[in-house]
């Protein structure tokens, strides 16, 4: 976990050569993720700690692209685990805000559940806040 703040990195080795275009013609994830991210005014992005890498190959794509995220916040979390110790993951399944969402969850729950995951006691009204609780208690 790191503080809040600006970070340097150079690419991580094993993002050294990362994939931008699929042989389908597709694009990969760096770039579907970051164009999503771009056109849809994202300011906040929270991942799992195993995405650093991918975070800083965006981020490099970004600026490659002029596309900085100037104004875009990255949390990275240490990852949720399942009883059975595998990680949580909605690519296998597992619950995700958008189901949660659809069960009549508002956004307070959502927050508030993240917030206790992280050992943080507020229920945060917002993602701003939220962010400062996970701040302060880094």
């Amino acid at each position: 976990m790191m503080e809040g703040g600006i970070v340097k990195k150079r690419l991580p080795k094993e993002m050294k050569d990362f994939v931008v275009r699929k042989r389908d013609g597709f694009p990969a994830y760096q770039l579907s993720s970051l164009v999503d991210d771009r056109f849809f005014g994202v300011d906040l992005v929270v991942r799992g700690e195993d995405l650093w890498a991918s975070t800083v190959a965006q981020y490099y794509l970004a600026v490659r692209l002029g596309r900085e995220f100037v104004a875009t916040g990255f949390y990275h979390h240490a990852l949720l685990m399942a009883k059975e110790g595998k990680k949580l993951s909605k690519s296998a399944g597992d619950t995700s805000i958008q189901y949660l969402r659809k069960q009549g969850w508002k956004k307070k729950d959502v927050y508030t559940m993240i917030a206790r995951m992280m050992g943080v006691a507020d229920e945060p009204a917002d993602w701003e806040e939220l962010w400062g609780l996970l701040n302060e208690s880094i």
